[in-house]
């Protein structure tokens, strides 16, 4: 649907940073997009992903925004994670959502895939690319 990269991209206009797509080879469009992903999200699986840019580890600081799948972090962040363990030394989370829960499974899943505790962290509802609630934790 767009929306993670829609606040992804304002987040990277408001701070002035780089940006970075997670590409996955997956079929994650349409219907049968929906249905591929809801699969790796109920499993938990990390979805194949595109090899990481070459430079992730002069960042400073990274800022990640993921959505949910099936109450739990995206299987694609999920791989990135993986992969940028010891290249990210500061990070914060911002996570997308239909439900007005918190998700902090996905914030400790994050800071466990990485290594480090993140600076920070927002959990948006969002309904049809419209932010209904916000909330904020450090």
């Amino acid at each position: 649907m767009g929306y993670s990269k829609k606040i992804a991209l304002e987040e990277a206009s408001r701070t002035g940073a780089a940006q970075y797509e997670i590409q996955t080879p997956e079929k994650t469009d349409g219907t049968l997009g929906f249905l591929w992903c809801g699969r790796f999200g109920m499993h938990r699986w990390a979805m194949p992903i595109e090899p990481l840019p070459e430079n992730l580890s002069s960042y400073r600081h990274v800022t990640l925004c993921a959505p949910i799948w099936v109450f739990a972090l995206c299987s694609p962040m999920r791989a990135f994670c993986r992969a940028a363990r010891g290249q990210i030394r500061e990070a914060d989370l911002i996570t997308l959502h239909h439900t007005r829960a918190r998700y902090r499974n996905a914030r400790r899943e994050v800071e466990e895939l990485l290594g480090l505790s993140l600076t920070g962290y927002r959990s948006l509802c969002c309904h049809c690319g419209k932010i209904l609630s916000e909330q904020k934790e450090k």
